[in-house]
C-alpha cells in the first residue's frame, strides 16, 4: 500500500508542476495581451485543478485504507494537510473564475495573477509538507524495532 501512496504523491508532485507551467504560460500570454491563448491557459489551468483535486481524493481514500490494513490509526497531520490543499484548490479553482470573468470584461487584472501565484505556492508547500510526513512515517515504519529482530532467522537478522 505505501507504493500506492508513494504514487500518489508522485502524481501530485507532477500536476503541481504542470500548474506552475501553465500559470506562468498564462503571465506571459496576460503580457502579450494574447487573449485567445489566456482563454486556453485558463481551461488548462481548471482541468489541472481538477486533476490535482481527483489526485487528492485518491491518496485521501489510499492513506484510509493503508491505515486501516495495519490496524492503526493515520497520522491525523497527514490528513490535515490533505484537507488544507483542497480549501487551497477552492481559492484556485475562485481566482480562475474571477480571471475568467475579468477576461471576458476586458482583460485579467495583475493583482488578481499575483493572488493566483501566491495561492500556488501555498499549494506547492502543503504538497511538500504531505510529502515529507509520509517519508517520516515510512521511515518509522521501516525500522525494525529491536523485539522484531530477535525473532528472525540469525541469518536474516544480520542483514537488519
Amino acid at each position: 500500500m505505501n507504493a500506492i501512496i508513494r504514487t500518489d504523491s508522485d502524481r501530485l508532485t507532477a500536476r503541481a508542476e504542470t500548474i506552475k507551467q501553465d500559470l506562468q504560460r498564462l503571465e506571459k500570454d496576460c503580457s502579450e495581451w494574447a487573449r485567445k491563448r489566456e482563454e486556453k491557459d485558463l481551461v488548462n489551468l481548471m482541468e489541472d485543478l481538477k486533476g490535482v483535486e481527483r489526485d487528492v481524493g485518491l491518496m485521501l481514500t489510499d492513506c484510509v485504507c493503508a491505515s486501516g490494513q495495519r490496524g492503526e490509526e493515520a497520522p491525523k497531520v497527514v490528513f490535515r494537510d490533505l484537507h488544507e490543499i483542497f480549501s487551497c484548490l477552492d481559492a484556485l479553482f475562485s481566482g480562475l473564475k474571477k480571471a475568467r470573468r475579468q477576461l471576458d470584461k476586458a482583460y485579467i487584472r495583475c493583482a488578481l495573477l499575483d493572488r493566483l501565484e501566491i495561492n500556488y505556492s501555498r499549494l506547492a508547500k502543503l504538497i511538500a509538507k504531505v510529502q515529507r510526513h509520509l517519508s517520516e512515517q515510512q521511515g518509522r515504519t521501516d525500522v525494525l524495532s529491536e523485539e522484531d529482530r530477535i525473532h528472525l532467522p540469525l541469518e536474516h537478522a544480520a542483514t537488519v
